[in-house]
């Protein structure tokens, strides 16, 4: 037993928590101010399930109203993000697709209600194809107008938030 301790492994690390899948943000990163963002070799974050804890965080209506929730469940599910305040907001739906697929599935079940007959029918959207849009967006940042060069970045999430 000492030795394993020695060696620095921990005996419980396989019951940690495993990421579920992997994602590349739309905004490849750029976007992040210092010590907001820990990109990998491969440019691609893990993403792990949410715990039962993340579960009631997004059961909290304050919380939620003042986005709070989603920032300890992003922060919590993406470690990779370390202020999901900063985060650029082209990134945020990509984040909590991955969050919802990586805690419960490549699809998600919706009920539409029909608008002529009122009729309600239930219907399932495959996430992957959302995603795969996320992932082909390309985000400009600069545009011309005649002589000038006109800079742009997305909002934050707490611009996002305060915003809205």
């Amino acid at each position: 037993m000492s030795e394993i301790n020695q060696q620095g492994s921990n005996p419980l690390q396989k019951y940690f928590r495993q990421p579920k899948l992997y994602i590349s943000l739309p905004s490849k990163g750029k976007f992040y101010p210092n010590g907001a963002y820990e990109n990998t070799e491969s440019g691609e974050l893990p993403v792990f399930s949410m715990t039962a804890k993340d579960e009631l965080t997004f059961k909290t209506p304050d919380a939620l109203l003042n986005g709070q929730a989603t920032v300890d469940v992003i922060q919590s599910c993406i470690p990779n993000i370390k202020n999901a305040w900063a985060m650029p907001s082209i990134d945020l739906d990509a984040c909590l697709i991955a969050i919802r697929m990586a805690t419960y599935g490549e699809e998600m079940g919706i009920t539409i209600k029909k608008p002529v007959t009122g009729e309600e029918s239930e219907m399932n959207v495959d996430l992957r194809g959302i995603m795969d849009h996320f992932s082909d967006a390309e985000y400009v940042d600069s545009i011309t107008v005649g002589d000038m060069i006109v800079g742009l970045r997305p909002l934050t999430y707490k611009e996002f938030t305060q915003n809205a």
